[in-house]
């Protein structure tokens, strides 16, 4: 008899993480509907502007090292992150929950993503880098209502690594906060508009 794994996608990728960081909202929608607008939920209409001033500010360094003018998307999804950088899809369940993952150096001021396969992600423990997941769990809240929760887990493989992202990690994490309950609002909103009038 096969023994199944009832754990995350991101416990399964990252189960022993260094740092965690999560947020999670009640939607007014079913998790059917509420997946489907995690699925297709567009960076790009993130509104907060302290998220939106977040994510310009972190994309600045590497504007500056390269000098051009930002890059302006008209729709970036989880699946054009995929396609587009150096994040890879580690896993998706319909209707339950999808996790990304990177690695590299991603604290330095121009970030260095070290590009793997998803077989190398889960062996991956070179020292000076780290691995980071992502990932967007859905679950059932009643009959017309959903959980959303957003969680990022980080991972290290030598104590002189971890230290200097220690201090990083404690001065920007409420500003990632910020960015997960941007990116958590906007899924709602997209959800909402979903359902027929």
């Amino acid at each position: 008899m096969t023994e199944i794994d009832d754990r995350t996608l991101i416990e399964q990728a990252i189960p022993s993480p260094d740092y965690v960081l999560d947020a999670e909202m009640v939607l007014p929608v079913p998790a059917s509907v509420a997946f489907d607008a995690v699925s297709g939920f567009d960076l790009t209409d993130i509104r907060e502007p302290a998220a939106r001033t977040m994510l310009w500010l972190r994309a600045l360094p590497e504007r500056l090292r390269r000098r051009v003018p930002p890059r302006r998307p008209t729709r970036f999804t989880l699946d054009d992150l995929v396609i587009g950088t150096d994040w890879l899809l580690l896993g998706r369940r319909p209707g339950r929950d999808v996790a990304l993952g990177a690695v590299g150096r991603f604290w330095t001021p121009v970030v260095s993503w070290e590009p793997v396969t998803p077989e190398e992600f889960a062996t991956f423990d070179k020292p000076g880098m780290a691995k980071i997941a992502m990932s967007f769990t859905v679950l059932p809240y009643g009959e017309h209502r959903s959980v959303v929760a957003h969680e990022v887990r980080i991972m290290f493989f030598d104590d002189p690594t971890r230290s200097t992202f220690d201090l990083y990690w404690w001065t920007v994490r409420p500003f990632v906060k910020i960015v997960l309950r941007g990116m958590l609002h906007t899924i709602r909103d997209h959800a909402v508009a979903s359902l027929p009038t």
